[in-house]
């Protein structure tokens, strides 16, 4: 699993946003935030996520912009971006605030 996620400090923690979910998670340090957020959250989301039957899992992952394939039945994907200036938006933030923003791809695994 790959997912873009944006960091940032926000009174004082640092926030881990993964915006193709709308999740975010934060910590006293990056790597508490990351760590909380792939193998806490996300793990958890994704294990309810699973339960779903295939009609709601795919009408769950709809409201986040994810689309099913039409060639392989079992993969989703989601190419929608939110730039930094979004984020800032978002999460009503000072427009100086620095955003990092990247890929991750962590060794998480999730029971079926």
């Amino acid at each position: 699993m790959v997912i873009n996620v944006a960091d940032f400090v926000d009174h004082g923690h640092v926030v881990v946003y993964a915006p193709s979910l709308k999740i975010s998670v934060y910590g006293a340090t990056k790597d508490e935030a990351v760590k909380m957020l792939f193998e806490e959250v996300l793990v958890d989301y994704f294990q309810n996520l699973f339960q779903l039957k295939e009609s709601e899992l795919t009408k769950e992952l709809a409201k986040y912009n994810w689309e099913r394939s039409r060639i392989l039945k079992k993969r989703y994907s989601n190419s929608s971006y939110v730039d930094a200036e979004g984020i800032l938006e978002n999460f009503n933030l000072p427009k100086e605030t620095p955003i990092n923003q990247h890929r991750m791809s962590p060794n998480v695994k999730i029971a079926a």
